[in-house]
Order: structure tokens, then C-alpha cells, then sequence
């Protein structure tokens, strides 16, 4: 079957959100791939790892191999973490064939999982430029536009990437988030036979709300471990801790015993330590209170193991349809409306089982993703980069290393990566400190001396930081992450965050700041 296909690019003139005018529409004729998905596909699909890396693997030894064979061994390489195989395999196929765009999007993809996202738009234009109609050089410019919250240009190239590859199964999941609600459930019920759990409302009336930051996790002789809210469930208040780095809300085992939660979904979720994924599980609470914001008929992720110290974790996304401030010093979160897209008024709908968010239009039936936009009142807000609920700052170490470093008020220090902080200089193994999370206790802690960071349009003093592998974490964004701006710098800070555009700001009064007390 043949295709006539009407492609047409909106290309930001730079990587960190600009936009340029149009390209001229082109067209050209372009046959859909139907083709039954490979075991290799298949595998990749199932983030079977270790089967897709062995199907590959025998795939590519056979001198008649493809470059999709190719491009599936630098995806199951990104897999399984091994970065540098990626990156040669996907240089090697681009020295092969420099006008190939399956070359250009395994040199994306890799690029992608380095978090080098000026190379992913360089790559990404260059596949579409070398070959229009291969879909997945739409997805990868898809990926780039996603970072910085062009919903609208990210639907498109999703639409035109399923059009030509209608049975790539990742490629129809992903189509299938950007479409209007009332399309959505239908092609989600084909896909999945079940309905999407994480959508729930705000049933409130105020538009501008202000809730207290209370301390959680008090220790008797050093004090709080964490800033977090007071949050009703049917009735029955609970303390969360307050972090960024997490989505959505999630409970304890324990608390979810006495709150009388049933199990409904069986999920893994991951997080900082050395022991992989834990299991979790999503559940239905009816009425959520959180200050004056009450939320109906909403799921939430419950851990079945005690991993964390508290009743649980609520993320900042949940209230991603605000401008949300968190003005630790003073100990408040501040809720007010975003600043309305020209004639098109906005109804409140929660996030709280780390959905990615975005707009939702008045009418349910008609969600319909939009670009960002920067308000005027926002001018000289930074521009960030987010995956999911994660924001993400472009950092600097030492005046010459960069990396993206994850907000992150649920972490108690400030945590750099090994491989980044190696690269600013030596470091050593910190056999006396402890750290812990979702996945358990981190077997390595090393630290590094007297090194400058600077984070967002932020610059720390010199100082000592600690380090250890993140690579888990990194492996579940897609991305290097370079480390954890934790809740020692933060709660000195005052925090916006725009999660609809991808905006936010960071401003410190030293006359504030409870460290200088």
C-alpha cells in the first residue's frame, strides 16, 4: 500500500525552546511499514534487555545484516546501560552511510541517552532531511520536542510516525498519550482491554490556594528529615513528604493498611539504591484534601515493601495545572492559576500517578496537547528541560562539565552522578556514609573536594559533594542524569515551576535564608 504524506516540520531555529516560522510543506510518496514486529522488536517492546541485546547480537554477526538490525543493538545497548557501545555502534553506522537516516536516528537515540539533546535535534533533522518517511526520525524529533514542552509539534510528528509504521508497537503506545481523551479511549481500550487509571479531578473552587509545608519524618534529636503536606484520604489525614523527584502520590504499605486501600494494579517502580525495581501497586481512594484542593476519584501507587520513613511521597506534579511555588523559607506552597493561552480557558485535572502532564482543555472529550508558551509575566523565568514529572537543570562543574542535574526536595544531600563528578577531578570512596532509597541502600558512596557547581542560574560556593551510581535512575528517564539538586539547597530557595510550559524559577534572599539564621 502506498501513502501520499503532506510532511510538514515546525523546527526550532535552537535546541532550548525557540521556535522558528514553518518549513515549506513537501510531499512524497512513502510505503507504510506493516511488517509483523521481530523477535528483536518484540523483546525491545517488553524492555527485555537481555533477550533483545542476544537477538541482535546474532543478528548483526551475519554479513548480510541490516541497519535496522543495526539500530535494534544500539536500543538494546541503551537497554542495558552500556552507553559507550551505543555510541560507537551508532558512530559506526553513521561513518558507514552519512546520508542514512536510520544511522542518524541510532545517533539520536544514543545521543538521547547522554543526555547531549542539541545532538538528538541535530540528528533527528538530518534523518527527516535524508529520508522523510522514516518514522522513527519522526519519534526522535517527537522525543526532542517533548523535553521542552511542545505537546502540539510533539503529536504531529507522532501521528505521521504511526501513519508510516502503524504496528510498531512503541510507537503506538506513544500516539496513543498525545491523542484527545474521547480518541484515546478508544484506541487505549484496543490496546490495553483496560481504562487509563491516572486520570481524576479537582473538585475545588478556589483558584488560588495556599498550603502549609509541614516538617515530616522528625527525629528527636536532629530534627525533620523532610518538608512535606498534610493530606486527607476519605477522611483521614496522613503527612507526605514533599518530593520533586517523584510523581504523582505515593503510599507506604502501612499507610495504605489503615486508609483500607485495595490493590487494583500490579506496577514495578525504582528509585535511588542498589536493588532494582520493587514492587507497587495502584489503588482507589475517592476523595483526596490537600489544603482547599480536593480531588475526586483519583489512583494512587502504594509500595508493598517499607522502603521509605514516611506515609508516603507526594510529587509537585500533582498540582502541574498551577504555577506552584514553594516558598520554603517562609514554609508554603503557593497555588495560582497559569496565565490563560489566548481563548482557551483551562479545567483543573489532577496528576497523581506520574502521568506526564499536560493541558487539559474545558471539555474532558477534547484534551488536545498545545506548545508551550512564555507568558509575559514569566519573561525571565529559566527554561527547563522535563521528562515526565522530572525537572531538569542544565549544571556546570567546574566550569567545563555539563550534565542535567534532577530537582529533588525528597534528597537529602546534594548528589552528583560518578561518572560526572569523575570528570571534574578525583575522587574517593566515603566508606563512612550511608545512603538509602526506594531500591534500597547504595553500596558505594565516593565524594569529591573543593569543586564549583552551578546549577540553573545558580553558582555554589566550592565545596565538597557526595557521589554514587545513579545509573538505575538514568536508565528509567532515557537520560544521563548528572545528579540531585536535594532539599539542603532547596529549602534555601524560593521554587516556581511552570510544569505546562517547562518554565521555572529559582531566587534566594540571603535575608531569608534559614541556613544564615
Amino acid at each position: 500500500m502506498r501513502l501520499l504524506l503532506l510532511i510538514s516540520l515546525l523546527i526550532p531555529s535552537c535546541a532550548y525552546a525557540q521556535t522558528a516560522e514553518p518549513a515549506a510543506p513537501s510531499t512524497r510518496t512513502c510505503s507504510i511499514v506493516r511488517t509483523a514486529a521481530t523477535a528483536g522488536e518484540t523483546a525491545l517492546a517488553k524492555e527485555d534487555y537481555d533477550a533483545a541485546l542476544a537477538f541482535y547480537k546474532t543478528a548483526t554477526a551475519n554479513p548480510s545484516s541490516s541497519f535496522d538490525d543495526r539500530l535494534g543493538l544500539v536500543r538494546a545497548y541503551i537497554g542495558k546501560n552500556n552507553t559507550i557501545d551505543a555510541a560507537k555502534e551508532a558512530a559506526s553506522m553513521l561513518a558507514e552511510n552519512p546520508h542514512s537516516a536510520i544511522a542518524e536516528v541510532a545517533s539520536g537515540e544514543a545521543a538521547y541517552r547522554s543526555a547531549d539533546f542539541d545532538a538528538v535535534h541535530r540528528h533527528a533533522q538530518a534523518a527527516i532531511n535524508d529520508d522523510p518517511c522514516e518514522a522513527r526520525g519522526h519519534v526522535l524529533l517527537a522525543d526532542f520536542y517533548s523535553l521542552f514542552a511542545y505537546f502540539a509539534t510533539e503529536a504531529r510528528q507522532r501521528a505521521t510516525a504511526h501513519m508510516l509504521r502503524p504496528n510498531d508497537e512503541v510507537i503506538l503506545r506513544d500516539w496513543i498519550s498525545t491523542l484527545p481523551r474521547s480518541q484515546r479511549t478508544v484506541e487505549l481500550a484496543k490496546y490495553l482491554k483496560a481504562r487509563r487509571p491516572h486520570e481524576c479531578h479537582i473538585t475545588s473552587k478556589a483558584a488560588a490556594v495556599t498550603i502549609p509545608i509541614i516538617p515530616v519524618n522528625v527525629d528527636p534529636q536532629f530534627g525533620p528529615h523532610g518538608l512535606g503536606l498534610e493530606v486527607v484520604f476519605n477522611g483521614k489525614k496522613r503527612h507526605l513528604e514533599l518530593d520533586t523527584g517523584a510523581s504523582g502520590i505515593l503510599l507506604s504499605p502501612s499507610a495504605a493498611r489503615a486508609l483500607k486501600l485495595p490493590e487494583e494494579y500490579h506496577l514495578h517502580t525504582s528509585g535511588v539504591g542498589d536493588k532494582g525495581e520493587v514492587e507497587s501497586y495502584l489503588t482507589h481512594v475517592a476523595s483526596i484534601r490537600i489544603g482547599d484542593v480536593e480531588i475526586s476519584d483519583c489512583m494512587v501507587e502504594v509500595l508493598r515493601k517499607d522502603r521509605i520513613d514516611t506515609d508516603g511521597l507526594i510529587g509537585l506534579d500533582v498540582f502541574d495545572k498551577w504555577a506552584a511555588t514553594l516558598d520554603f523559607p517562609h514554609q508554603k506552597l503557593s497555588l495560582v492559576p497559569l496565565p490563560p493561552r489566548p481563548g482557551d480557558p483551562a479545567k483543573l485535572v489532577a496528576n497523581t500517578t506520574g502521568a506526564a502532564g499536560q493541558q487539559q482543555d474545558d471539555d474532558d472529550d477534547d484534551q488536545v496537547p498545545h506548545d508551550a508558551i512564555v507568558p509575559a509575566e514569566m519573561h525571565d523565568w529559566t527554561h527547563t528541560v522535563r521528562i515526565g514529572h522530572a525537572i531538569l537543570l542544565p549544571a556546570l562543574l567546574n566550569d567545563k562539565v555539563r550534565g542535567f542535574m534532577l530537582v529533588d526536595t525528597g534528597a537529602g544531600q546534594m548528589i552528583l552522578s560518578t561518572p560526572f563528578a569523575k570528570s571534574a577531578g578525583r575522587i574517593h570512596e566515603d566508606p563512612y556514609v550511608h545512603f538509602s532509597g526506594i531500591s534500597g541502600e547504595v553500596k558505594k558512596t565516593m565524594s569529591i573536594d573543593n569543586v564549583q557547581l552551578q546549577f540553573g542560574n545558580l553558582r555554589m560556593p566550592p565545596s565538597s559533594y557526595f557521589a554514587f551510581d545513579i545509573t538505575s535512575v538514568s536508565h528509567d528517564f532515557g537520560t544521563e542524569i548528572s545528579g540531585f539538586v536535594g532539599i539542603p539547597t532547596l529549602a534555601r530557595l524560593t521554587i516556581s515551576i511552570d510544569y505546562r510550559d517547562n518554565l521555572a524559577s529559582f531566587k534566594y534572599d540571603p535575608k531569608n535564608d534559614p541556613a544564615r539564621r
